[in-house]
């Protein structure tokens, strides 16, 4: 039995392998297979997405990692307020029995603003009743952004901070992150 698929050459036998010829004999699913152009696109986003289950899981990662990062900067938002054109913001964390301020000054943005420098007192206190009261004096030199840090000498869920510069106050409620 000789087979036009192979050849016999000093005793042995050499076989041709013929795919095209296999594929024609082949069924429609195999033929779909080997076929390139029905061959799908591959990517890292047709493979997260692939079934129900893996899109439902996608978005579900994705639509939690976009809400986290807008919670994350609604509530990072330090308060900020001017005085005498300058912004002012503040930060405080709780240490122990201990409250760290954090103060920034950024003056005026616009050139030939004019904005306040000299001393600035910074009255630190829990409440409006009676409780313990904390008073910094700082100054603000002509630099466009200075930080200032110090500590009070208590801690509290809530402080009120009054910064008094010349006539003009300003007062802050802030919630000291830990």
């Amino acid at each position: 039995m000789h087979n036009n698929n192979e050849t016999r050459e000093n005793g042995r036998i050499t076989f041709y392998y013929d795919r095209e010829a296999r594929l024609r004999r082949a069924s429609q699913n195999v033929q779909d297979i080997n076929d390139p152009s029905k061959i799908p696109k591959r990517g890292l986003l047709r493979a997260l997405t692939a079934t129900t289950p893996l899109k439902i899981m996608f978005f579900s990662i994705v639509f939690f990692c976009v809400f986290v990062f807008i919670l994350s900067r609604i509530m990072s938002r330090d308060p900020v307020k001017v005085l005498g054109n300058n912004t002012i913001s503040i930060a405080a964390v709780i240490a122990g029995d201990r409250s760290y301020l954090t103060l920034k000054k950024t003056a005026g943005a616009e050139q030939g603003e004019i904005y306040y420098t000299g001393e600035l007192a910074v009255l630190v206190t829990l409440s409006m009743e009676e409780s313990p009261v904390h008073i910094e004096w700082i100054n603000f030199s002509p630099e466009p952004e200075q930080v200032f840090q110090f500590s009070v000498p208590f801690s509290g869920n809530k402080l009120l901070v009054f910064l008094e510069a010349g006539d003009e106050r300003i007062m802050f409620q802030i919630t000291p992150g830990s």
